[in-house]
């Protein structure tokens, strides 16, 4: 159903904030942890939650991980995954539960000046999933489920016959 799930078909770890979900966790330079985290849920109109089927590891990830690349503890890790849609918000109109889908890696917002002029790196509201405050302070997925923010923009249907783990690599290109 187009504009979210009843709520007696919501999965246990949707905006109905029941349950928890496990994620990869930055714990401190150097330090990574499988920890159990609250839900995400849908904060805008234009937000999806995506079940995470696969999430790959970026060099960026290793930076991170080192400290060259400075992200607050408690950040989930990662910005490349595919997975199925669970959840729309009421402003979502390209997407719906239940459908495949591979993300960009990076989040733009698709309205802004310079996503109109096709600078989306230079996105007025974008940034980088698990990226800390400096990329936009948006949590990563290589969790369970992910938020997506500007899902009409940021999620691409994966046609049938094609497997996630072929799929995920579009999202870093």
């Amino acid at each position: 159903m187009k504009g979210g799930l009843a709520a007696a078909d919501r999965s246990p770890f949707s905006s109905s904030g029941v349950g928890v979900v496990r994620a990869l966790v930055l714990t401190g330079p150097g330090e990574i942890s499988l920890k159990e985290v609250e839900p995400p849920v849908i904060v805008e109109p234009t937000d999806a939650i995506v079940r995470v089927e696969v999430a790959s590891i970026c060099g960026s990830d290793i930076h991170i991980l080192h400290g060259s690349i400075a992200v607050e503890p408690g950040t989930i890790m990662g910005h490349e995954f595919a997975g199925v849609v669970e959840e729309v918000g009421n402003g979502v109109r390209r997407l719906s539960p239940g459908e495949r889908v591979v993300a960009s890696c990076s989040i733009q917002c698709g309205v802004c000046e310079n996503c109109q002029r096709c600078l989306v790196s230079h996105c007025e509201r974008g940034g980088v999933y698990g990226g800390g405050s400096h990329f936009g302070g948006f949590q990563g997925c290589q969790a369970e489920y992910v938020r997506v923010p500007f899902a009409d923009w940021n999620l691409h249907r994966i046609p049938d016959g094609l497997e996630y783990e072929d799929a995920i690599f579009a999202g870093d290109i």
